[in-house]
């Protein structure tokens, strides 16, 4: 009788070892929930025109101080905002992101860091694809040429050349967009 109840007890400690308790799980619930309600405000929060981000992290020779309020967080923000991107609604998510980047042009410092997120973004390109097909024809030129923008073109080309073959794989209707943006870049990036 004793080895039974040894037994029960030994089977019953080993079913609830390891499980969380009940406060411990209404716990994570929280932090989730409060996780979600930060990244909806940084997604609410995030500049939703081209010159409210340069108001906001950019760089202006003209003024003193030069740098605006926020330069020095914009990859910490532009790269929260991506990491979170699966707390909130992902497609006001890519309309965002996608749209700044169709007004943007390409300069040093905080614009490339955010265009270093854009890219982060475009490799799930079947996910971007309904984004990107709303877009006229100039919007999207302008996206293309922001994301394919560097002083340095030559070490544009591989970038370019991924997103031309992805382009033709899916039928991509922007895919002359792609080649045009680059030759544009070309020129403005000429020494």
């Amino acid at each position: 009788m004793k080895r039974l109840l040894w037994i029960m007890l030994l089977l019953t400690s080993c079913t609830t070892y390891g499980q969380p308790s009940r406060a411990t799980i209404d716990q994570w619930h929280e932090i989730h929930a409060e996780q979600q309600r930060i990244a909806q405000k940084t997604l609410e929060m995030f500049p939703d025109t081209w010159q409210e981000f340069l108001s906001l992290y950019g760089w202006d020779s003209r003024k003193e101080p030069h740098q605006m309020p926020f330069y020095n967080r914009s990859l910490n923000d532009a790269e929260y905002l991506y990491h979170c991107s699966s707390l909130i609604d992902y497609d006001l998510f890519l309309q965002k992101v996608f749209s700044l980047a169709a007004e943007a042009s390409w300069d040093a410092d905080h614009v490339s860091q955010f265009q270093h997120v854009v890219r982060s973004i475009l490799q799930s390109w079947t996910e971007c694809l309904p984004h990107l097909n709303r877009y006229s024809e100039q919007e999207a030129l302008n996206f293309w040429k922001f994301v394919l923008a560097s002083p340095a073109m030559e070490n544009m080309i591989p970038l370019r050349e991924e997103y031309e073959q992805l382009a033709k794989q899916t039928n991509y209707r922007h895919s002359h967009l792609i080649i045009k943006a680059f030759a544009e870049n070309e020129v403005q990036f000429a020494h």
